[in-house]
């Protein structure tokens, strides 16, 4: 037998963006998983280990944050559940799960990761459970469906379920809540409650002619009861009762109720999204400032939503997945375009940001001006039945577009007066500005197997630089990927298989040879406010000197960029860059030399970027998709530090998992302490597969988390550093000897 001492760290915490803002739009996280999604969600609860537990039509589900688990039925399984059918879930105030199927009442073991059956003498049934609640003494009561009433006896050892001695009425009952006096309410089908004191006396109150679905605490003092098309307020003490105006909903019904942390009440509605009251409130209104592009929350069938004790409200929309409102907000805004427009399907070709709002550029010469409130100033359309290929406002204030393999055009961005500067029979990739002397003179633009077109908009001069230019003027290739031009009047020019730097003001042209670095195309660039170049290409991301023609520093997906492929580059006005890729974004600080990678878990909605643009006046930046835009202000963003305890939550020796009860050839347990806290593991000489699965229980977004670990007294002894955003530790070859890790 041989040991194993875990010394684990997190290498780079959890990146939490606190922000100013007057913003109330609250982004939302979908989590999509198959193994999370489910046709209908019933419950969920976060249990004393941070973990949530979802309960569904398709089986139990735990989730950490980073790994899902999902208990079902299973024939060769001792100690699964019976049924894959999960009303409820509930945490009692020990800590103990509770777990509610359509065939039984069972508890959950953590050590042994199975589950025992509360047996109830009811002729063999064990019984459709529809509710369950904790009274104030610790008292676990349940309802079956068509028995009764419950509660779970521990005297023997084993949980038991006892019936309760009321009328034959209980087996018609719903729902159920315990309330501060140690007694009962109870609803029926036919809209009745039943108040049980703790005594045994009980009382019939006829409410309505629906059946009760649900009852929530929602302070001492009252209770909310609900149909599918009714909630009363009900004073648990008298009895009295109080309506809710619910007239907005028409004949939506409502499927779930929770009660928020600072008393909000939250409706879920079967195909009308969430509704909320205030606080003490009489009547209920939609909530609109919930968004997420991968489902309408607006028009969603919601089976329950959730208020955690940690704040996050958790949102199960049938079908589709769960959602998260993080309790603390998210700095990302996005807007669909396709509400606005009628006929836009997808596809934006070109963008520039000016300090109104955003100018987004489509098929067939149209363009459109968005305000920063997602209205539409202007709506242009140019004469030409082509793309308009790139964008951008010049020195003097006017719009300058290229419409692909057609012109080059001038717009009033006031008036949308256009006029036809020069015909282009080429397709212009993109075009950057340049301001010689302190005016407006010069435009560069980059064409895809044409060169870079220089013109000069006094005279009206083009010269063209190609591979056909004799001395430094030539070109390696035609094929420009992108332009950018620097503080230092120089127009870098992005190859496919290359990178070139002209002079404006020397009018001399350079080609830069960093092949080692610049293997596919230059895509984007960024002047730092060290004057270094950031450059982006399709194999990562570069930091170059141009006074020493020398690349500082390499970056990659295993540095923590979040996709290879570069698309865009902004620099805001504290000098961090934000980094465009087809999988997200990634926010670099030169400060630190960090990067930090954002895939959605801060509302960054739709997380491929084509385009982006940045008005450092109005501190506005734009994140282009291909359905709409993401929009926020990135020097009100400041990284916070959050530090999390690191929680193993899951541990698989030679390919099987293994629970705190396992134990080894010399009967020792494997595990010696609780899961989460496992500092040392036991295993024989035969174990030569670890896997640890590992996370902060933090559910706002794990793809920034980075581990570290190291065999303890190795020769080597230097630490190893997981991919960012994975979560588990693999050792696949442990030597047969014993080894302090």
């Amino acid at each position: 037998m041989r040991y194993l001492l875990l010394l684990i760290n997190l290498l780079i915490s959890f990146n939490v963006y606190a922000y100013n803002t007057t913003n109330d739009v609250r982004a939302l996280r979908l989590f999509n998983d198959l193994n999370i999604v489910s046709t209908q969600y019933y419950d969920f609860c976060l249990d004393h280990s941070g973990y949530l537990w979802i309960a569904s039509s398709s089986g139990l589900v735990r989730f950490d944050g980073s790994n899902i688990e999902v208990f079902r039925h299973d024939d060769d399984v001792t100690g699964s559940i019976s049924s894959n059918t999960v009303n409820k879930v509930m945490c009692d105030s020990h800590g103990n799960i509770w777990v509610g199927t359509a065939d039984g009442l069972y508890s959950f073991d953590p050590k042994t990761e199975t589950f025992t059956l509360v047996p109830i003498p009811a002729d063999g049934l064990n019984g459709y459970i529809i509710d369950l609640t904790e009274q104030a003494d610790g008292t676990i009561v349940f309802m079956v469906s068509g028995v009764g009433l419950f509660v779970v006896d521990k005297s023997s050892g084993k949980p038991e379920g006892v019936k309760l001695g009321y009328s034959q009425e209980h087996s018609e009952m719903n729902s159920l809540i315990s309330t501060l006096d140690g007694g009962l309410i109870t609803g029926n089908h036919n809209g009745d409650l039943f108040r049980i004191w703790a005594n045994g006396n009980m009382k019939r109150y006829s409410i309505s002619h629906d059946f009760f679905i649900g009852l929530r605490k929602e302070t001492d003092e009252s209770i909310l009861a609900f149909t599918t098309h009714g909630i009363w307020r009900i004073n648990p003490s008298t009895m009295d009762t109080t309506p809710i105006d619910i007239s907005s909903l028409g004949e939506t019904p409502i499927n779930n109720i929770c009660i928020g942390k600072d008393g909000t009440v939250y409706i879920a509605t079967n195909g009308n999204g969430l509704w909320a009251m205030e606080t003490g409130g009489s009547s209920i209104q939609p909530i609109l400032n919930l968004y997420n592009p991968g489902l309408n929350i607006n028009k969603s069938n919601i089976g329950t939503v959730y208020m955690a004790p940690d704040g996050n409200l958790w949102i199960g929309c049938n079908y589709h997945g769960v959602l998260l409102a993080p309790s603390t907000p998210m700095p990302f805004k996005y807007y669909p375009l396709s509400p606005m427009l009628k006929d836009f399907h997808g596809g934006i070709s070109a963008t520039a940001a000016d300090k109104d709002g955003l100018w987004l550029a489509f098929e067939r010469g149209e363009a459109v001006h968005m305000s920063h409130n997602h209205e539409i100033l202007h709506h242009l359309r140019l004469p030409s039945d082509h793309e308009i290929r790139s964008m951008g406002i010049g020195g003097d204030g006017m719009l300058y577009a290229v419409t692909s393999n057609d012109a080059l055009w001038q717009i009033n961005p006031a008036t949308c007066t256009h006029k036809r500067l020069l015909d282009i029979n080429r397709s212009c990739i993109r075009y950057y500005t340049t301001i010689g002397g302190g005016d407006f003179q010069t435009l560069f633009l980059g064409m895809r197997g044409d060169g870079v077109l220089k013109y000069d908009l006094v005279t009206g001069e083009e010269t063209l630089f190609t591979t056909k230019n004799q001395g430094e003027d030539r070109l390696h290739n035609n094929w420009i990927a992108s332009t950018y031009i620097d503080s230092q009047s120089r127009l870098w020019v992005g190859l496919f298989s290359g990178l070139a730097c002209y002079d404006i003001q020397a009018d001399t042209f350079k080609i830069i040879n960093q092949t080692p670095y610049i293997k596919g195309s230059c895509n984007a660039f960024g002047e730092m406010h060290d004057g270094n170049i950031l450059i982006g290409t399709s194999n990562g991301l570069l930091i170059y000197n141009p006074d020493n023609d020398k690349v500082l520093k390499s970056m990659t997906s295993i540095d923590g960029l979040v996709d290879n492929h570069v698309r865009t580059i902004e620099i805001d006005s504290k000098g961090r860059a934000w980094i465009g890729t087809y999988h997200g974004i990634t926010y670099f600080d030169p400060s630190t030399g960090r990067l930090t990678s954002l895939q959605g878990g801060y509302g960054l909605s739709e997380i491929t970027v084509m385009h982006s643009a940045y008005n450092k006046e109005t501190d506005r930046m734009f994140l282009i998709g291909n359905l709409g835009y993401t929009q926020f202000n990135p020097s009100s963003i400041t990284p916070v530090k959050f530090t999390a305890p690191i929680a193993v939550t899951g541990v698989y020796i030679n390919g099987r998992k293994i629970t705190e009860s396992h134990m080894t050839n010399g009967r020792q347990t494997i595990i010696t302490d609780s899961l989460s806290r496992c500092h040392r593991i036991n295993i024989s000489h035969k174990d030569n597969n670890l896997v640890l699965r590992l996370s902060p229980m933090d559910f706002r977004d794990p793809s920034n988390l980075i581990y570290e670990w190291m065999i303890d007294n190795d020769s080597d002894g230097s630490w190893i550093t997981t991919r960012s955003g994975n979560s588990s530790i693999v050792i696949p070859d442990l030597d047969p000897v014993p080894i302090p890790f």
